[in-house]
């Protein structure tokens, strides 16, 4: 795909037939919208404990002078409160080797319910999802990111990562790179959905059976492949975060991992394999139609 220099990029640049894919592959209250020009196409919601008033106004003081972007904050789940999904202990055993959290719990119901209620009726098209720990670049436009995303067809991207995994390179949006993770880079903290993506992944969701992260890395289940910008336009704060003590304590206690579990694990080993594979195929076959 051919770069796109930086001082190039208008809405004009947007007008163009869509090209191929490039891979198949209750809810909380609301505080006041904040608005911005240009935000007609996108909206987000940070995701925020309605008692972290530190987080909060870091939060605020980020984003009052972000471009393209009208957001607010949504207030949190805790674990007790009830959502549409199967909490059970033997699930989680069998699938995530342990028993979650319940700031996990907490984090995975937060994260449904946003892309519940944007599904239901947002009146946009695209969402940009953020967790109160979040640094965002305010001068990053998101209107159109989400343009350069339907051009691609990408229905999800991320726009921060807490690991470095093996990367294929599919695009530039600038001077950044749009690149597709061939393994799950973890983390939530700041992502890009559509409402097509978010309807997509939330029909395969029955049930809390690991962590918000690890269910939406699993791109071979949902179809959502993992793509991200680079650099990232988000960075993680240096906050205490309550929900990693809580989940190496919860890694750190003794499980009987059983014969599930390990079953469940060489089955997606072996799905996100061939989901890899089937990329890589159809890129060598797309070019070589060009």
């Amino acid at each position: 795909m051919r770069r796109v220099p930086s001082n190039t990029i208008s809405s004009s640049d947007y007008s163009s037939t869509n090209s191929d894919p490039l891979c198949n592959g209750q809810g909380g209250s609301m505080s006041t919208v904040h608005m911005t020009p240009n935000s007609q196409t996108i909206s987000a919601k940070v995701i925020s404990l309605s008692g972290s008033l530190k987080r909060r106004d870091a939060v605020s003081s980020n984003l009052a002078t972000a471009k393209s972007l009208n957001w607010e904050f949504f207030d949190a789940a805790t674990s007790d409160r009830p959502v549409e999904l199967i909490v059970d202990t033997k699930r989680q055993l069998a699938k995530c080797g342990r028993v979650l959290s319940n700031g996990e719990i907490g984090c995975f119901k937060s994260h449904f319910e946003v892309l519940k209620q944007f599904v239901e009726g947002d009146g946009r098209e695209w969402l940009l999802v953020l967790e109160d720990d979040v640094w965002v670049d305010p001068e990053f436009d998101f209107h159109l990111l989400t343009k350069e995303l339907e051009k691609l067809q990408i229905d999800c991207l991320r726009l921060f990562a807490r690991r470095i995994k093996r990367v294929d390179v599919v695009g530039y949006f600038g001077e950044q790179q749009v690149v597709r993770f061939r393994s799950d880079p973890y983390g939530t903290q700041a992502y890009v959905i559509s409402r097509a993506g978010a309807a997509r992944f939330l029909s395969t969701i029955k049930a809390i059976d690991m962590p918000i992260d690890v269910e939406l890395g699993r791109f071979w289940n949902h179809g959502l492949a993992i793509y991200a910008i680079f650099p990232f336009p988000c960075v993680e704060r240096a906050f205490v975060s309550t929900l990693l003590q809580e989940r190496e304590h919860s890694k750190g206690a003794v499980q009987n991992r059983s014969l599930r579990h390990y079953i469940f694990r060489i089955e997606n080993k072996f799905h996100k394999e061939m989901a890899n594979l089937h990329f890589r195929w159809s890129r060598f076959w797309k070019r070589g139609e060009c």
